[in-house]
């Protein structure tokens, strides 16, 4: 490889029958594929629930939907689970559909939001379908098998229950072994059951290779007698001599954390690769747009060797310019992380898994099949490569013989993770009676699954059936013995709303409640709350620090030490006793507002809420970014992403009919969502 000394690479004699079937596919007009073409004549018709492997152009099908759509004036909505995949959505569709055509509702930042064509997160398409005034011919949700995810799912599931008959759904998933439950589902509570298009051939077809602890490619058959150790050094550029020799690049190289992604690039620094001046002009128009790019401590890697990290602590630009770039052919490896599989849209040649274990709070934790297939699905350009490369660890044989394992498993089935929450129960109140409210969580998948398989758990308590001030009658009565947990807990967490005042002994919001609605927020009760009891700030930047507080992001890793949260603190700890005392799980915001302790250098921390607010209140000051970063010793993706969900709650205040509040809620938001943030 150009830059480094060249040893001569010589590759196992195994892998020829692999390395015969790399390379290119000849040029040739785009023929779309036999699901494609069948999915796009159904989404026509009405509801469609398209699965397919990563990878197989899912993606496509929308895109000339919507394309049909606005060639007769229709409106179409496209949601993504990640702000980093709307922005990039956003991007591609202007391009297609052209700039006016084309809005971005992603929770803190509107963009021509009466758009014919909206790219959105999911939940702001639901806070939508809550509002009851939204009209859109198309609604498609991507990645849905996100319906299964446990702090996420239930945004999926309100979107099928509230979307009007009219609409035609187009749920875009990779491939999921239950999807006829699925369907049927949707078929249920939306009148008609959805045509199911699914597909279980991949485009690019993948072969798998492994790679020793030396960095050395094997075929796979070896991986019986695999001889074990540790990763040896310089095994890194041993690997990229070997793929490059072997015509394996582009490729993407998962690690389990970020750090591992950044030393890998600096490890890789000193390699030069073709394509320099075609990267460095990408990378001077990326720059000219967003000047923060031009000091970035990895941009010499990228422009000159072609090598790049992207994950969660990198700004999103640098993340989208790695991604254009990646697309292009320009680079020649990526280190991601593997809890950013799903954010990094952009297949390559090969994907490198050099390890099968990803980051958990509880630490290291191996692999499902489900992140193991969404990872590997990346590998294999469609209209490109002829094969797509997956290169498996093995140091060990166990290692080795786990990866093939994995490579060979079923996908876990979607299971619901519907759980009333405040906002759901405020906003189904609103326009519902009780009982009718009730029949909307009774047609969610939960309940759904719940039918089929039943039902675990008891009834209420006699506590907890004295705490419910329910309307009389038979209706009532009903409830009372209540056996699901569905039920369970939207009655209770209505019975504590009734006992703060948000609703009335009919169970119908009060004044207070109808605009407590208009809070999409998960800490909604708590901002409710500060609202109420006269506790927002009145200068902005103290309003954005408290606002950050209540994220969920990771927070700095230094700073909060004068931050004050006291008043916040103990509403949060309050509204915890109160949840508990009405045997519900008490929500684990007020953990976040514990003193931690730093076991490398011994000393206390400021607790994580007060780290955020501290970096959100010195942003919305005017404090400048590197700096900042440097002070708080914190990652510029995590305080990019502290900064724009402060954003998103002051975006909820400022729909208030609080005069005050409005006004400095809009004031601080401003503040924040300025350059590298946006």
């Amino acid at each position: 490889m150009p830059g480094v000394p060249q040893a001569q690479v010589t590759l196992h004699p195994g892998l020829e029958p692999v390395l015969r079937e790399v390379g290119e596919v000849p040029p040739g007009p785009f023929v779309p594929a036999r699901f494609q073409v069948e999915a796009l004549e159904a989404v026509r018709r009405g509801d469609v629930l398209v699965s397919a492997p990563t990878g197989s152009g899912k993606t496509w099908i929308a895109e000339r939907a919507i394309a049909e759509l606005l060639e007769r004036e229709g409106t179409a909505w496209y949601t993504t689970p990640l702000k980093a995949l709307s922005n990039q959505k956003f991007l591609r569709f202007q391009a297609l559909f052209g700039e006016a055509r084309v809005g971005l509702l992603t929770g803190e930042r509107r963009i021509r939001p009466r758009a014919p064509v909206v790219v959105a997160t999911t939940e702001i398409l639901r806070n939508a379908l809550y509002d009851g005034a939204l009209h859109v011919d198309l609604a498609v949700l991507d990645e849905a098998h996100y319906l299964g995810d446990p702090e996420r799912g239930m945004a999926w599931e309100e979107i099928v229950l509230l979307a009007p008959p009219l609409t035609h759904l187009l749920l875009l998933s990779a491939t999921m072994p239950n999807v006829d439950v699925l369907a049927d589902w949707l078929g249920r509570v939306r009148g008609r059951r959805p045509a199911v298009v699914s597909e279980t051939e991949r485009p690019v077809p993948l072969r798998l290779v492994l790679m020793d602890a030396r960095g050395h490619l094997l075929p796979q058959d070896l991986a019986g007698r695999v001889r074990g150790g540790e990763r040896r050094p310089g095994w890194l550029l041993t690997l990229m001599r070997e793929l490059d020799a072997a015509s394996l690049l582009p490729a993407i190289l998962f690690f389990p954390s970020r750090r591992e992604c950044d030393e890998a690039v600096r490890e890789l620094t000193g390699v030069r690769g073709p394509g320099e001046e075609a990267r460095r002009e990408a990378f001077t128009r990326w720059a000219q747009r967003f000047p923060y790019l031009a000091g970035h401590r990895f941009r010499t890697a990228l422009v000159r060797g072609g090598v790049a990290p992207h994950h969660a602590g990198h700004l999103t630009a640098w993340r989208l310019v790695v991604e254009e770039l990646l697309d292009r052919g320009l680079v020649r490896a990526v280190a991601a992380t593997t809890t950013l599989a799903s954010g990094l849209d952009v297949p390559a040649r090969t994907v490198v898994l050099t390890t099968l274990a990803r980051q958990s709070p509880e630490g290291r934790v191996d692999l499902s099949a489900t992140e193991f297939h969404q990872m590997t699905g990346r590998a294999g350009r469609r209209g490109r490569d002829r094969v797509g490369v997956v290169v498996l660890p093995a140091s060990t044989r166990a290692e080795a013989l786990m990866g093939l394992a994995l490579a060979g498993a079923e996908v876990e089935p979607v299971r619901s993770a519907f759980r009333p929450g405040y906002t759901q129960v405020l906003n189904l109140l609103r326009r519902r009676t009780l009982e009718q409210a009730l029949d909307e969580v009774g047609r969610s998948l939960a309940a759904y699954e719940a039918e089929r398989f039943g039902w675990s758990g008891g009834g209420l308590s006699g506590r907890q059936r004295r705490r419910l001030r329910l309307p009389r009658g038979a209706v009532a009565r009903a409830f009372e013995h209540a056996r699901d947990p569905l039920t369970q807990t939207f009655l209770l967490r209505a019975a504590l709303l009734q006992t703060l005042g948000y609703l009335d002994e009919a169970a119908r919001l009060t004044e207070e409640g109808l605009w407590a609605a208009e809070l999409r927020h998960p800490r909604v009760l708590v901002l409710a709350e500060v609202v109420r009891r006269d506790g927002v700030p009145a200068q902005p930047p103290r309003l954005a620090g408290m606002a950050a507080a209540l994220g969920s992001e990771r927070p700095p890793r230094a700073g909060g030490e004068r931050v004050r949260l006291g008043g916040l603190a103990s509403l949060v700890r309050r509204l915890a006793r109160l949840e508990a005392e009405f045997g519900l799980e008490p929500d684990p915001v007020e953990e976040e507002f514990r003193q931690e302790w730093d076991r490398r250098r011994r000393r206390a921390l400021a607790s994580p809420a007060e780290r955020r607010a501290a970096a959100a209140e010195a942003w919305a000051g005017g404090a400048e970014w590197v700096p900042l970063v440097q002070a708080l010793d914190v990652e510029e993706g995590d305080l990019q992403r502290i900064i724009l969900q402060a954003a998103e709650a002051l975006l909820q205040l400022e729909g208030l009919p609080h005069e005050h509040v409005r006004q400095t809620a809009r004031v601080a938001r401003r503040a924040l969502l300025r350059p590298p943030v946006i």
